[in-house]
């Protein structure tokens, strides 16, 4: 039997809490080692109120940790809408304070809570004694964490895996743009010291091949995409895709740096009136009836985060699903590979040549890319023309299902199985 712990940000609480992109891929991926008979799966994240923080779900053993009372309260309000907007004003400003404090050895801001996360990990595999650490990238806590049990005990493999780029993400704001870039690069480095692989997007390669530093551990890097691709059929069956009036359109995930303008004027334009549905979080719902109220032809229905199992259902009730680009090539959003999973037709919009979606949804069968730098006018003929297509032409899930391998969650279990197989070269 081969232990594994997994250092995460969530596991197994309710989704109006674990509402990240990045906690569907972990579960997707765990599900999927799940089918090996020889693994034993344990997680460690974040505790919040009302759930042990031990216990046994799923056939996955959860260890949990808490945080300080303050990200609590945070935590807790969210949930209950009591006192939101001030406990997270207060943790705001902290926030700030800590990132003024910690300039020296960015891109870490919290040292208590890292090391706080590294012990309970290295404390949790003296007692489990596992094989293999593997830490996902959503901040530098989680990382951190598998490479502190790493540097303490170098015969456990570990595998760090990034859906968000460290050094070739956004940068912050507050400090030089070049300082910044330095620091991120020299913690990846430092990171790749002891990782045993690192699991990276596609769409950072390009980040790392201009990385100097990377020379060191380029070899250690395993490219695949996000682990979101899951079909939810695999028939041969061709079929057309119903289009129905009124014409049923949705984006589900965070709205934050998103802003939908572009598209309601576009969908203004359609031939049949549009209904334009957002599952995202409450605190959005106001900002955008109040973009769509001068609309006519397109009506607006806001909806809470909600468990993705039922998400799928609104989805497969939607016409096409919707994607709004991101401005750093070397980012891509896994929600494509979610919405590829259902078959549907998926518009993404681009304000970059090089836009990651971009080269998928050329091989997806129902993908339109909307430029956004061009005008309604001529956008809204590839528009019609797109929806006529998606009406006209048949296409099969098993057409889907062997387009986008590497965005499978099989690809994560067959690398993990190959890592940690492999002895250990001293």
């Amino acid at each position: 039997m081969k232990k594994i712990l997994f250092t995460i940000q969530w596991h197994n609480i309710d989704s109006t809490i674990s509402n990240s992109a990045n906690t569907i891929c972990d579960e997707n991926i765990i599900n999927e080692l799940k089918k090996n008979p020889s693994f034993e799966i344990h997680t460690l994240s974040y505790a919040v109120d009302g759930y042990p923080l031990d216990d046994f779900k799923d056939g996955v053993y959860i260890h949990r940790f808490k945080r300080s009372w303050l990200w609590r309260q945070l935590i807790n309000s969210r949930k209950r809408k009591t006192l939101h907007k001030l406990i997270y004003l207060i943790q705001r400003i902290l926030m700030r304070v800590k990132q003024f404090l910690t300039i020296p050895i960015y891109p870490i801001y919290e040292p208590f809570h890292v090391m706080r996360f590294a012990r309970h990990a290295y404390r949790l595999h003296k007692k489990e004694n596992f094989d293999m650490v593997i830490s996902v990238h959503f901040g530098t806590d989680s990382l951190y964490a598998g490479y502190y049990v790493k540097k303490k005990c170098p015969s456990i493999k570990y595998v760090a895996v990034c859906w968000d780029s460290i050094a070739g993400g956004n940068l912050v704001n507050y400090l030089p743009k070049q300082y910044a870039l330095v620091k991120k690069r020299k913690f990846e480095r430092k990171i790749n010291s002891l990782t045993d692989a690192m699991i990276v997007m596609d769409a950072s390669k390009e980040s790392h091949l201009n990385n100097p530093l990377a020379v060191e551990y380029f070899k250690k890097l395993i490219f695949l995409d996000v682990p979101y691709f899951c079909p939810i059929s695999t028939s041969e069956k061709e079929e057309t895709q119903i289009v129905g009036n009124p014409l049923k359109v949705m984006f589900s995930g965070n709205m934050v740096g998103r802003d939908p303008s572009y598209l309601f004027h576009l969908f203004e334009k359609y031939v049949t009136p549009v209904v334009f549905t957002f599952v995202c979080h409450d605190d959005f719902h106001q900002r955008l009836y109040q973009l769509a109220k001068h609309l006519k032809n397109v009506s607006i229905r806001c909806i809470s985060y909600m468990k993705h199992e039922d998400l799928l259902k609104i989805q497969i009730e939607n016409d096409i699903l919707i994607n709004f680009g991101v401005k750093n090539p070397n980012a891509i959003s896994g929600k494509i590979f979610d919405y590829m999973s259902t078959g549907k037709a998926i518009l993404s919009t681009t304000t970059i040549d090089n836009e990651a979606c971009i080269k998928y949804l050329k091989k997806y069968p129902r993908g339109l890319v909307i430029d956004e730098r061009h005008s309604i006018e001529y956008n809204k003929d590839i528009l019609i023309d797109f929806i006529k297509k998606i009406g006209n032409v048949k296409t099969s899930f098993s057409i889907i299902n062997n387009l986008f391998y590497t965005s499978k969650p099989i690809a994560y279990r067959t690398t993990l199985e190959t890592i940690i197989s492999k002895k250990n070269v001293k």
